[in-house]
């Protein structure tokens, strides 16, 4: 989302209606808060991760306990933190999925930035 903003912030610079400070302005904290977040190296992480839930997944059947746990411990320890201001939807989108009930409420901030997170619970 940040990345199509400041696209379409950086062809408005084009336009005779502009004002080219507010635009810089604009456009400078976008890409220090990509910058420092860097959500791209997170967003790959957590793809990385899926994969290995996954594969443990489809190998549970020929584990034993012990080695489930063992293997699971392992993989949590290795798991990227979520952005605090997310956490609540994404408990809630894992409670929705698994059909479980689910008495979590979001803020409007938080189903704001949940939304921007392309997902809304």
């Amino acid at each position: 989302m940040i990345s199509v903003i400041l696209f379409i912030l950086g062809g408005s610079v084009f336009t005779p209606f502009s004002n080219l400070l507010l635009f810089g302005v604009f456009v400078s904290c976008l890409s220090v808060i990509r910058y420092f977040y860097d959500y791209a190296k997170h967003s790959c992480f957590s793809n990385i991760q899926a994969k290995r839930y996954l594969a443990l997944i489809y190998n549970e059947s020929t584990l034993s306990d012990d080695e489930l746990h063992q293997k699971f411990n392992e993989l949590q320890k290795s798991d990227t933190k979520c952005y605090g201001i997310l956490a609540n939807a994404a408990y809630k989108r894992t409670s929705i999925k698994l059909g479980l009930d689910d008495h979590t409420k979001l803020t409007k901030l938080k189903s704001i930035f949940a939304c921007f997170a392309v997902d809304l619970p």
